[in-house]
């Protein structure tokens, strides 16, 4: 089945919303986390019908992470792919529900079960993002559009397991990037998980000896 009029269609409004005032959620997040569907796809079976509009979608209203509108994000975002997708003439209508369904379910916080494989999928695929090099770069982006200190020059190292209105973006790698692995729902995306995270724990021991080099 050839879906590139639907990839065509959300690419469109993609385009429009995904911008650089978030850097960790613009289009080239979008695309990236496609991508990794699709090479999770290639080892489990899914619909693309669900799947692309919902990983287009899954983000399109995303305000920052510290404020009261980030709470319900992920309903709004899944009200706004409904109504995106009954304007497409050729979209079947009967998998509106499931595109809405994966993207309301899609939430790191909320982290809420997922009954469909497209869900899985979809949270496996974006959860990619939240590990490796990429992960701290993303986390950076978002310090600043959350105005958060890259880390506490009096208590750099701090492991916080719960969330702080005050944690620096140091402090996000031990509380989200370290724990996405309990999150993973495809044997696929745990195996690509394995080499970023390695990634991940390399990089974060160069920053924890600048650091220190830094405060102490």
């Amino acid at each position: 089945m050839d879906l590139s009029y639907l990839n065509d269609y959300c690419l469109e409004f993609a385009k429009k919303q995904y911008t650089s005032q978030d850097p960790s959620h613009a289009l080239d997040h979008i695309l990236r986390v496609l991508q990794n569907a699709k090479y999770i796809a290639q080892y489990e079976w899914w619909d693309l019908e669900i799947i692309i509009p919902a990983v287009y979608f899954h983000d399109y209203i995303n305000p920052p992470k510290n404020t009261e509108a980030a709470k319900t994000a992920t309903e709004d975002s899944a009200l706004v792919a409904e109504k995106i997708l009954l304007w497409c003439t050729n979209y079947p209508l009967e998998k509106i529900k499931w595109v809405k369904y994966a993207i309301m379910v899609c939430s790191f916080a909320k982290n809420l079960p997922k009954e469909t494989l497209e869900a899985k999928i979809l949270q496996d695929a974006d959860l990619l993002e939240s590990t490796g090099v990429i992960s701290l770069m993303r986390t950076s982006a978002s310090c600043g559009v959350m105005s958060r200190v890259l880390f506490d020059p009096q208590d750099p190292l701090h492991d916080y397991r719960e969330i702080n209105p005050t944690m620096s973006g140091f402090d996000l790698i031990n509380y989200r990037l370290k724990l996405v692995i309990e999150r993973f729902q495809t044997k696929t995306g745990k195996k690509l998980w394995e080499v970023r995270h390695k990634n991940l724990l390399d990089l974060e021991q160069m920053i924890k000896y600048e650091i220190l080099q830094t405060t102490h």
